[in-house]
């Protein structure tokens, strides 16, 4: 999957199958070096990703193509590639962990 198909389609489809998505708040930027940046609005059922980067948003995460490849297919440790520096951030991380309840396998434990 690359980053287009992931906020394209793969967050939208979460959006409406998971019903904790509609209960979070905030706005993630995510920016990718070479391909685009898109806008996640959590809670926001009727548009959840834009494609761009909204200038209010929340948080801003940039990533180099390789790294978000990783991020994608689950292979990056995302704490330590922002300790590492490897993925830059601007903003509030605790919106972050509200991201992450939507990607968490419905089930699964933190």
């Amino acid at each position: 999957m690359d980053a287009a198909r992931f906020f394209g389609t793969a967050i939208g489809a979460l959006a409406k199958e998971r019903p904790v998505f509609g209960e979070l708040s905030g706005r993630i930027v995510f920016v990718v070096q070479d391909t685009g940046a898109w806008t996640v609005r959590l809670g926001d059922l009727a548009q959840p990703v834009v494609a761009h980067a909204e200038p209010d948003a929340d948080l801003v995460l940039s990533f180099g193509a390789e790294t978000f490849e990783r991020f994608l297919r689950g292979t990056l440790n995302l704490t330590q590639a922002l300790r590492d520096h490897e993925v830059a951030h601007d903003g509030n991380l605790d919106v972050l962990l509200s991201f992450s309840e939507l990607l968490r396998a419905p089930g699964a434990t933190p």
